[in-house]
Order: structure tokens, then C-alpha cells, then sequence
């Protein structure tokens, strides 16, 4: 047959393919027929795909038929083998990407639902940093009023990114053994309880304790946030996209810790006293596991379907990703049959993987760097001949251009889309404001250092919001986020006592501040490797 009669009867058979797809009810009937699903972005039947782009455009993969189609732009592939026989009820997971109802067509319910949700999880974001905050600004009353030793005082700043490392890497086990929704009212419910226990307590050991269980729980709600928003913000027609809820509750975290600094004083002044201003913040994380209590049914469903999907018919076809031609955003997914049943995304497999340790890396430098600024701020400052109003002006700066930089960050990435543009940024604005920290710390009363060193502290909430973009699954999300954070907080840890240690061996800040200034410089190369790391699933099936 000549050439153009193969392309003939190529694009005769794209064609048809693609009528199908543009019904609705037409695609309904190939899910009858050829046992595919329509889940998101697209259909992926065991011969190929049909897919509608973001924009309506018809997107289609004949995989075992040779031709490859994106807008409309026909070529020829290699052929590929033919996959094994179809099982009955066989059905293919994918991404989501055909759009549901818009916004005003859904039900008045489905709306407050999602705002109700919106609002849980945010106030679960508030949670995790307000018993930090709070006690930061009365450490000098509490270790007056319970008869704390130096020693007490240090261990009390160095608990929370402790406990967040060492307990962070086994809440992933936790959200998987239990599910992410009961872990999620549990662990609100013991910060509830650390923190009025804490208050309420005379004895220095029992205060110590309480401290150690609300930023245990605490590390645990750091991991299950990016799963929470991809679960119920990742889904087809939702109004609000899991990043921009990845860039509201990294937000809401940073604003957390200056809320409770700025307000545990006045608070506890006008009710009764320090304990009332450390008590009160217990009320956030009591609510937000009320509003989290209907979603206990989800985990139930999910118990039953993972049930239902391990006694079906063999393994799952999982997708993998293969470039297309044309102007399409993003890769496209195909489906290959696997060798054997899929690997297990454990905390382990994670661990095996380069993304990981990635992710692991970019983490840890970035909280050692916030950390370094939230311990030893003041004491830099001061050094320099600044007064504690003003090193707290600064310090209060740092945080606060951290908000609006998080809020825009859904903007920056959709501007970024697969560029290494926004990590490389925020390592330079961090390098270049311990170096003028270092060279001129008080020049123009140090706010352009503040301002820079708070832009680049927009990495954390970067961080979270790839940990949600590179994951498919919630598993892969949980153990994704356990590594990321267990590791981090673990290099915070390091990094805090670390610059202390640095500056009594050399008795000034300069030394401490230069590695931190290079140290900063990591963030633009782990950056990049997660920008150009794929998914973690893939990342794990790779190594296993």
C-alpha cells in the first residue's frame, strides 16, 4: 500500500476514534464496550487513549494502532506489541482532566461542602503553629513561673522541628494503616489536649511532656495536609485547584506562628494570665476536628474499595508518561501492562528513589534556614547594635512578606510551568539577603534583607505544593510528604544547633551566616531536580 493510503486509512481510523470521543454519551458506550473509564483527564482503553485537553481539543494515542494524533497533527509511531488479552470489569486509573459541571451548575450543598472543607483545612494549617508561636513570646515567663534550667529552656526551642522529624517519617505508615481523615481528627484532638495540658500544669517535666505530645501530633498533621488537598481538591469541576490550597495553607501556617506571637500576650492579659493566653489556641485545632468529623465515612469507602480492587481480576495497568506532539500542556499518560502487580509505595520505596531524597534535600535546607532566623534572629541583630523592637520589626517582616508571596505562588508556577525559574529565585533572594545581612546588616534599617530573606522563605510553601503536584495517589502523596518533612525538620534540627555551635567557636555571627548564604544556594539544585523528577509513583517503579 503506498504512503499516502497508510495515511488515509490512519487518519480514518484517528477519526473515528475521535467522534466517539466528543459525545458523551459516545464515550459511555466504548466504557460498555471495551471496559475503559472516564476519570479525569481523558479515556484510557487498553488499545489507547482519547483525551480532551484543557481547552476542549481532542487529544488521541492509538497505541497498538501505530498513529499518534495532538490537535489534529498526525505521525507515525514505532508499532508496539499488542497488550494481553482484556479481563472483564478491568478498569484503567488515570489523572482527572474532563471538567465537571462548572461551579454554578452544581448543587448549593456540593458548594458549601467544599467551602466547609476549604475551611477545615485551613484551620488545621492554623493549628500547627500556634503552640509554637505562642510559647515563643512567654518563654521568659514560663521558665520563671515552672523553675526551668538552661538546659530545659534550650530543649524546649530544639522539641518542635525534633519531633517533626522523627515522627513525621512514620506518619505516612500511620495514614495508610488508619486513614488520612481519622488520623486527621485524632491528631487535632491531641493538640487540643497538649496544649491546655501544658497550660494548666505546675511541674516543669509535666509541661516538658505535654509540649513533646501537641508537636507530635503536630509533625503528623504536617504530613497529612498536601493528601488532604490533593484528596479533595484534585478532583474533576473543582472550583479551587489542590496548589492554590497548597498556597492558602502555607499561608495560613506562617500567619499562624505570627497570629499566636502577636496576640498570646494581649490575650492572656485581658482573661487571666499567661496560661490562658497558651490555652486559647487549643480552640483552633477542637473546632477544625469537628468539621473534619463527617469525612470519617470517606476513609470507611476507601477501606471497602481497596478492598474491592485487591480481590478483582489481576493488577492495575498503571500509567506512564510519554512525551506528545503539538501544542499540548503537559505530558500525556499511556498505559503499558505491567510485568507483575504495581510496587508498594512505602516510606521505604520512597526513600530509594533520587526524587526523594530531592525532596528530602530542598526540605531540610529550607526549614534549617527558617529556623536559624526564628532562633537566633534576635542575637544576630544584636550584635549588629540593633534593639530588640527592631529585631523583632524585622523578624515579624520576614514572615509577614511570606503571606502575600505564598497567596501568588499558584500564579508564579502556572508562569513557571516546568521551569526551574522558581527555585533558582528563591535561592538567589535567600543568598542575597544574608549577604547583605552580612555586609551592611542595618543599611536602609536592614528591611531590604527582611524582604528578601521573607521572599525566599516562599520555598516552603513551594515545596508542599510540588509534594501534591508530583504524586498520583494518596499513598504516594503521604509517603512522598513523610520522607520530605521527616528529613527536613530533621536538617533544621541540625542546622539550628549547628549555627549556635558555629558561633561560640568562632564568637561572632559571620561564619554561621555564610554557610547559611551557601547552604542557600542547595534550594536552586534540589529545586531543579523536582522540577524534572516526574512522579513518584514512576520515581519507585523505576528502582523496584
Amino acid at each position: 500500500m503506498a504512503l499516502g493510503q497508510v495515511h488515509r486509512a490512519q487518519r480514518g481510523v484517528v477519526l473515528g476514534v475521535v467522534a466517539g470521543a466528543v459525545v458523551e454519551r459516545a464515550v459511555e458506550r466504548i466504557v460498555v464496550e471495551i471496559g475503559v473509564e472516564p476519570e479525569g483527564l481523558g479515556v484510557v482503553p487498553r488499545l489507547g487513549r482519547v483525551e480532551l485537553g484543557l481547552q476542549g481539543e481532542v487529544v488521541c494515542v492509538i497505541r497498538h494502532g501505530s498513529v499518534q494524533v495532538n490537535h489534529g497533527r498526525p505521525r507515525l509511531l514505532p508499532d508496539y506489541p499488542a497488550p494481553a488479552p482484556r479481563r472483564e470489569n478491568h478498569r484503567v486509573p488515570v489523572s482527572p482532566a474532563v471538567p465537571g459541571p462548572p461551579d454554578a451548575d452544581r448543587p448549593r450543598s456540593d458548594r458549601v461542602g467544599a467551602a466547609v472543607l476549604l475551611l477545615a483545612v485551613l484551620l488545621l494549617a492554623l493549628s500547627l503553629r500556634t503552640g509554637i508561636g505562642s510559647l515563643s513570646v512567654l518563654l521568659p515567663t514560663v521558665r520563671d513561673e515552672l523553675g526551668f534550667s538552661a538546659t530545659g529552656v534550650s530543649l524546649l526551642t530544639t522539641l518542635p522541628p525534633l519531633c517533626f522529624a522523627v515522627v513525621g517519617l512514620g506518619a505516612g505508615r500511620l495514614v495508610l494503616r488508619h486513614g488520612v481523615h481519622r488520623v486527621t481528627v485524632v491528631l487535632l484532638l491531641v493538640i487540643a489536649a497538649g496544649l491546655v495540658g501544658r497550660a494548666l500544669t505546675g511541674s516543669p517535666m509535666v509541661f516538658l511532656g505535654a509540649t513533646v505530645v501537641a508537636m507530635a501530633a503536630v509533625a503528623v498533621g504536617n504530613v497529612v495536609l498536601p493528601p488532604l488537598a490533593n484528596r479533595h481538591f484534585r478532583q474533576p469541576g473543582s472550583r479551587i485547584s489542590a496548589t492554590t490550597v497548597s498556597s492558602l495553607y502555607g499561608a495560613t501556617i506562617v500567619g499562624g506562628a505570627t497570629l499566636a506571637a502577636m496576640a498570646t500576650v494581649p490575650v492572656g492579659e485581658a482573661l487571666g494570665g499567661w496560661r490562658v493566653g497558651l490555652a486559647c489556641w487549643a480552640l483552633v485545632p477542637a473546632v477544625a476536628a469537628v468539621l473534619w468529623l463527617p469525612t470519617l465515612r470517606s476513609d470507611r469507602a476507601d477501606a471497602r474499595a481497596a478492598a474491592a480492587a485487591a480481590s478483582a481480576a489481576g493488577p492495575a495497568v498503571e500509567p506512564t508518561v510519554e512525551p506528545t506532539v503539538g501544542p499540548t500542556v503537559g505530558p500525556t499518560a499511556t498505559t503499558h501492562p505491567p510485568a507483575g502487580p504495581a510496587p508498594a509505595i512505602t516510606l521505604a520505596a520512597v526513600a530509594r528513589t533520587p526524587l526523594g531524597w530531592a525532596f528530602g534535600g530542598c526540605f531540610a535546607i529550607q526549614a534549617g534556614q527558617a529556623y536559624v532566623q526564628f532562633g537566633w534572629w534576635g542575637s544576630i541583630l544584636a550584635d549588629a547594635g540593633a534593639d530588640a523592637s527592631r529585631a523583632g520589626l524585622l523578624l515579624g517582616m520576614i514572615t509577614g512578606v511570606g503571606i502575600p508571596v505564598t497567596l501568588a505562588l499558584p500564579t508564579l508556577i502556572r508562569m513557571t510551568r516546568g521551569s526551574i525559574a522558581l527555585p533558582v529565585l528563591f535561592a538567589a533572594a535567600t543568598i542575597a539577603g544574608w549577604a547583605g545581612l552580612l555586609a551592611a546588616p542595618l543599611a536602609l534599617g536592614g528591611f531590604p534583607w527582611a524582604v528578601l530573606l521573607g521572599f525566599g522563605g516562599g520555598a516552603f510553601t513551594w515545596i508542599l505544593a510540588m509534594v501534591a503536584h508530583h504524586s498520583r495517589t494518596p499513598q504516594g502523596t503521604s509517603q512522598l510528604s513523610a520522607l520530605t518533612q521527616g528529613v527536613g525538620y530533621l536538617g533544621a534540627s541540625v542546622a539550628t544547633f549547628g549555627a549556635g555551635v558555629l558561633h561560640d567557636a568562632t564568637g561572632s555571627w559571620t561564619a554561621p551566616v555564610l554557610v547559611m548564604a551557601v547552604l542557600a544556594a542547595l534550594i536552586g539544585v534540589f529545586g531543579a531536580a523536582i522540577v524534572r523528577g516526574g512522579s513518584v509513583e514512576d520515581a519507585v517503579a523505576r528502582v523496584a
